[in-house]
Parts: C-alpha cells; structure tokens; sequence
C-alpha cells in the first residue's frame, strides 16, 4: 500500500530518511516492479495478484505497468577514498542502468545524437569514447528524455542510499567538491524536467536543502518525525505478529520485542526488518537460537566512534547506555554535510541513522532503541575505554574491584584519567568521572544510577556469584573540602547517609562502599569491606 501513498501529488520530489535496513531499497525495488512499463511480448510477472494494492481499482488501471522507470542506487559510492573514484563509481552506476535500457538504440523514436551518448555511457570505455564528468552530471535527464521519446509517456524516477557519497569520515577532504558536482547531477534530473512525472529518493540522512538538492525547488522531506509513511519501513507489532504465527514462532515474541523493536517513526512503534528475519532464519535451524546483533556489521559505523570524543558527549553516551532517556535539544531536523561531522551535527546523524529514538510523547528526549543497537554502543565504549587504559591493565581495574583494593583502584583510575583530554575532565561537575569509571566496568555486572535507600548509588558493581556488592559515589573537590581525600571522605559517607547499602544488607550480601574525590586528572578513593 505504500504505492497507494507515493502516487499522491505528482508534482514534486519525495526524499524519505530512515535508517539503514530498514526496507528502503526492497521497497524502491517494489515500486520498479510495480510501475515499469512492460516490454513487447513480455509477460505480467503476477507478483501484486491478491495483494491490497490491487484492490485500488483506479490506482491500479492507472499506475500499474504503465511508466517507464529510471532505478539507481549510489551505495558504491560509499567505498569512495577519492573524488576520482566517486565519479567512476557514479560512472559505472550510470553505465548498469544505460545497459538496462539498451533496447533504446533501437527505437525509431529516440534521437541518433541521444542514442550515441546513451552508447557512450552504457559503454563507459576508451573504445567508444568517454563521456566527460559534463555530460555524466547530465545523465539522468538524458536518460529520461530518451525514455520519454520511445514510450510516450513520462518517467518515474527512483534514487536510493543518495546519502551514500558523503556521510564517511574518507571523505571529508573531497565532500565540498563532490557535493557541487552532485548537485548538478540532481538538477538536472529533477529541475524542470519535463520528462519525469514522479520523483521518490530514499537515504538515511535528512538534509538541508542547500547543500545538495539545490535545483529541487519542490521538495517534500518525509522524515522519522512524518506520519505519513511511518509504517511501510521498518515492521510493525502486528506484521511481526503475523510471521511468527505463520513460522510457529509466537512463543518467542517477548526476545523480538526486547532485542528488535522500539523504533519511534512518526508515532508508529517498529521493528528493524532486517534483523528480525535473521533471527527468524536462525530460530528455523535451531529452536534454541539466541537472539543476537545482526545490525553492526551492515554498515560503516564511524560517526559512532565520533560521538564517543568530548567529555560531554562521553556523559551522554553512558547515560544512554545505562538505559536512561536524554533530552538532546541540539538534534536538528536538518543536516548540512558541510558540517557533517561537527559535535552539533552527531546526535542529529545517530537519531537519523537509527542508533537512538525518540521516546514517544516526549519532547526532545531520545534513548537506544533497543538490546541490539545497546550491543552496538557497548562494544564501540569498550573500545574506547581499552584503547585509553589497555586491556591488561582493564582486567587489573576489574580485579582490584573484586579483591576490593582501594589503593589499585585509585591507582587504575589515575591512569585511565590521564589519558582523558583535559577537555573530558573540564566540566563543572562530577558525572564525566562517574561515566569515565562506568565505562571501564563493561563486562561486570553492573548498574548506574540505581534508585537506593534516600537517593541514587552513582555505581553498584555486583558478584552474585560471592554475594558481594560494591557501591562507588563519586564527588567533585570543591572549596569546602580541604584535600581531595577529604572529598573522597565526603563520597563514602553519602553512601550511608542516604542508606544506599540497606537493600543490599536485606538480601544478606557482603558490601563495600568506596568514596572518589576527583579533581581535573587526579582522584583518590577511601573505603573498602563495610560487612
């Protein structure tokens, strides 16, 4: 039904975001199917028979088989290093759909002059002379003249994954001159071009008109805040409902929900396709299939790595991992790639790229979606905690909590504060020392911010299998404090004052309460075994 939906208003271009793997190019490639005109002689492939669509009498007598198409995917560009490869990638992208069409060289109603460029890009070699980067930036429209000549009948034009040239760090020393280039090839494709009678381009990145789409004067933005469009990416409760049933899966819906679902497109609740029908696959060969993530090796994941630099960013990332929603006022419904990879633009590119979600009803509050994408933020933040403190010495900060050594501990979280930049540590508050110390802790069993006696434990580390828990409060040096250890003293009795200790003491576990007093890169910790 989603062709239902496309075909209202002709008279613009349709550009809809949503994050990778989410069904964009299956249904850009649904859409082909649905719309090309048929070849002579070539038989109704049946594939919309009993399908919703074909109840819609009009739109069916009037859309269905009855345009030619124009279908491009410019994700090949992404491996990009160069400029010169990004155009010999947009070369050859241009030269498979000039071969798609080939039976256009012998149409009677299409221009010799037309037909010898068409050649030349279709052939993209020496032997019958390369068309230069002028007229490839001019290919769409050449293309949609030809097909518009030989057919009678205007073109429907379908872009996927445009986003795909400019949104990697490699390419940062190229964007500006890649981005003026690009900008003409979607001019001429969609600026007064008669040809076209219908223009649909998919990506993950929502942007800023000026920085691309310069000549669609009549562009139409549908992005994860639109409703409209908001169920046909992504699959909703009870699709997923649906495939379970027909596969005998329902008794698994719950492990779907938790590791797959949460999703937030303009007030619809959705499921990531992709990785739904991966575990359904694996659930098929083996009932005893964990859920896992089939989400972080689809794509390059850069911008993560760049959300993690910057002490306030660094904060941010463990409050989202630790399950909390925060409120990003910075995220922008537009991106201007010139600015593609400053700090004011990475929230805004997570949200659009699917690591975070906006909570439904709130205003301006955004969380991980989902256990499959915290996996995808856990493994990045043990990264970068390794790669600060090493992981000989990660396994000696794990060690000393368990042996509960004050002193190594002090002396582990000295060496992972120096290796912060001062920047981290400059902010006017504690919490950057809190999330510094959190991410070091990947992989115990650990929680932050836990609602406890009077107040919240800033960390709880816990060993089931020694009924032993550890509590951490951490606190700032300020004036009234004469020494750090005197700060380190204030942490640790906080820890009693407001009776963080008492549930753990009701379930009979042994507890032990460290106090951290920090300042810029240095801290000291005081306590140790409290029973």
């Amino acid at each position: 039904m989603l062709v239902k939906e496309i075909v209202k208003g002709t008279g613009y271009v349709k550009l809809i975001t949503r994050p990778r793997r989410f069904g964009k190019s299956t249904n850009m490639s649904m859409m082909r199917e649905f719309f090309e005109i048929g070849r002579d002689g070539e038989p109704d492939p049946m594939l919309f028979k009993g399908l919703a669509i074909e109840g819609e009498k009009r739109i069916f007598e009037e859309w269905y088989r009855k345009h030619p198409v124009i279908h491009i995917n410019l994700f090949a560009m992404s491996a990009s290093d160069t400029f010169e490869s990004s155009i010999n990638f947009l070369r050859a992208i241009i030269s498979e759909e000039c071969r798609r069409h080939h039976y256009l060289q012998d149409s009677s109603h299409v221009l010799d002059s037309l037909k010898e460029t068409l050649l030349k890009l279709e052939k993209n070699d020496a032997d019958v002379g390369i068309v230069p980067l002028e007229k490839l930036l001019t290919s769409l429209r050449l293309i949609s003249e030809a097909l518009k000549s030989h057919y009678r009948e205007p073109c429907i034009v379908l872009i996927d994954e445009y986003d795909s040239p400019f949104n990697h760090k490699s390419q940062d020393s190229f964007r500006d001159k890649l981005l003026s280039n690009l900008s003409v090839f979607f001019s001429y494709a969609f600026k007064g071009n008669r040809n076209v009678l219908l223009n649909v381009v998919t990506g993950c990145l929502r942007i800023a008109n000026e920085s691309i789409f310069t000549g669609a004067n009549n562009l139409a933005v549908f992005d994860l805040d639109s409703k409209r469009f908001s169920k046909f990416y992504g699959m909703t409760h009870e699709e997923l409902a649906a495939v379970l049933q027909d596969k005998g899966l329902l008794d698994h819906f719950d492990e779907f929900k938790t590791w797959y679902n949460g999703y937030n497109f303009g007030g619809t609740l959705v499921y990531n396709t992709s990785s739904v029908l991966s575990h359904v696959s694996a659930l098929l060969q083996d009932e005893a299939a964990m859920p896992k993530n089939h989400w972080i090796n689809t794509s390059r994941n850069d911008i993560l790595e760049s959300a993690l630099e910057g002490g306030y960013n660094y904060h941010v990332v463990t409050r989202l991992v630790a399950g909390e929603a925060v409120a990003l006022p910075q995220i922008s419904d537009t991106i201007t790639y010139r600015g593609l990879m400053r700090e004011d633009s990475i929230w805004s590119i997570l949200y659009s790229s699917g690591y975070l979600t906006k909570v439904m009803g709130s205003n301006g509050e955004y969380r991980i979606p989902n256990a499959e994408v915290k996996t995808v933020f856990v493994e990045f933040y043990k990264g970068y905690v390794k790669g600060k403190l090493g992981l000989e010495k990660l396994k000696n900060l794990h060690e000393a909590i368990y042996t509960l050594d004050a002193g190594s501990i002090e002396g582990l979280l000295k060496e992972l504060l120096l290796s912060m930049s001062y920047h981290d540590t400059a902010v006017s508050h504690e919490d950057v020392y809190h999330d510094v110390f959190f991410g070091a802790l990947f992989g115990l069993n650990c929680l932050s911010n836990r609602e406890a006696g009077h107040g919240r434990s800033d960390i709880e580390v816990e060993f089931s299998e020694s009924l032993l828990v550890a509590v951490f409060e951490f606190k700032r040096f300020e004036g009234k404090d004469k020494s750090l250890s005197d700060t380190a003293q204030r942490a640790y009795n906080q820890i009693f004052g407001l009776g963080y200790i008492e549930l753990h003491k009701a379930r009979g576990f042994k507890i032990a309460a460290f106090g951290v007093g920090c300042s810029g890169k240095d801290c000291k910790v005081a306590g140790g075994l409290v029973s």
